[in-house]
């Protein structure tokens, strides 16, 4: 029996056609523009929100005294909205969730959070969690735009430079989550936030909304077992034929689904958009049926053969097996050392370059344009060295 799926990313352009890239020509990212652009967006949300009795705005969250000021977004559990330290002013993130929603799902994610807080890197700092009027409020750090608007500003594709070191980001990403026992299971470009641009974690991928998040460690330290017939959970242009079929998700999943975002960044569209149904449940069979025709060799056709690859290597993990995150990696690592001349202290993105502009130089106000990313103050930049056990056959 084909399970019935819930509506979990239906609504998120599956089914529009992605406009084609207007100029071969990448845009530099000015950290003012977006945000100007952000407000001018979101300035009418706010105002209706502010308006509405009911609003949580005005309230404070925790003992540290969080404000909230004004509305952002709404995700798949709960709205966004920013925030401002009553003592120091510091902007922050604030989730809230109504206490008497049908299905809580904020101390879940809150949960989820404190599990991954071992993880260095990519991962936005926890402040507080607690009640706040009729809501539950989940306080953290304010990061930057989410790769889905980088991809609108860079004219809806990535370069296979950027490409490549955004995987081994998130492969490294991957393999920390998994390491904590947690699968994320909702892959797409909107859910992985950069850091704030005035920041030195500005080039920093970050994971966000956890919701979706399940533990695939039981208690024992047993894998979960494999079932059949389970919902749907994530965004059905990502995710794996296994969780399209209605099988339980493993580490595998997740890195199948990666593979997806990643050709969509090469090529600005998957084979599969635009397919439409009388009900969800045919659209997202007809959907698994175009991922499991399409050849990978078709799939991945004009990128490098590294991406055929990988994808058939995580397709063929068996459902409790460990991935080989080492192997997985390599061939990115290589391929951007034999491919392109990195300065790999450059950390240099489409979003901060003009195409084919060389010396390539950061374009933020703090960074003096004039001087080679090199030539930085590594204190405030850290480098590849993030990395050394990857990294340090590149550099030899």
């Amino acid at each position: 029996m084909y399970p019935r799926g819930r509506k979990t990313g239906f609504d998120d352009c599956d089914t529009e056609e992605f406009p084609q890239p207007k100029s071969s020509q990448f845009r530099i990212f000015n950290p003012k523009d977006f945000q100007q652009q952000f407000n001018s967006k979101s300035e009418s949300g706010s105002n209706a929100y502010h308006n509405d009795p009911h609003s949580p705005i005005g309230l404070t969250v925790g003992k540290s005294k969080f404000t909230i000021s004004k509305y952002l977004s709404k995700g798949s559990f709960g709205c966004l909205y920013l925030g401002t330290h009553l003592g120091t002013n510091q902007e922050v993130a604030i989730k809230i969730e109504r206490i008497d929603c049908e299905k809580p799902q904020l101390h879940l994610e809150y949960g989820f959070y404190k599990k991954l807080l071992q993880i260095p890197k990519g991962v936005p700092k926890i402040y507080t969690f607690g009640p706040c009027g009729r809501w539950n409020a989940l306080v953290m750090e304010l990061l930057g735009p989410n790769l889905e608007k980088m991809l609108e500003l860079c004219g809806g594709r990535f370069s296979l430079r950027s490409i490549i070191q955004l995987v081994i980001q998130f492969l490294f990403l991957f393999r920390s989550i998994h390491e904590c026992g947690l699968l994320y299971r909702d892959t797409k470009p909107a859910n992985f936030l950069l850091g704030q641009p005035s920041t030195s974690k500005w080039w920093i991928i970050h994971v966000v909304d956890l919701g979706f998040c399940k533990e695939w460690r039981q208690e024992d330290g047993q894998h979960i077992p494999y079932q059949e017939n389970k919902p749907f959970t994530g965004t059905v242009r990502y995710m794996s034929i296994n969780n399209n079929l209605g099988h339980e998700q493993s580490r595998r999943d997740d890195l199948e689904a990666l593979a997806y975002m990643m050709i969509y960044f090469f090529k600005g569209r998957l084979p599969w958009q635009g397919i439409i149904a009388s009900t969800i449940t045919k659209r997202y069979m007809k959907i698994c049926q175009s991922k499991l025709e399409t050849p990978i060799e078709t799939l991945c056709s004009n990128m490098p053969n590294e991406f055929a690859m990988y994808l058939r290597k995580v397709r063929s993990l068996n459902f409790n097996e460990r991935p080989d995150y080492g192997s997985l990696l390599t061939p990115f690592v290589d391929l951007l050392a034999r491919e392109f001349v990195l300065d790999l202290n450059d950390k240099v993105y489409d979003w901060t370059q003009t195409h084919r502009i060389k010396p390539l130089y950061l374009r933020f106000p703090e960074c003096n344009p004039t001087k080679p990313i090199s030539n930085l103050n590594r204190k405030n930049y850290d480098g590849p060295d993030d990395y050394p056990e990857i990294y340090s056959r590149t550099l030899s």
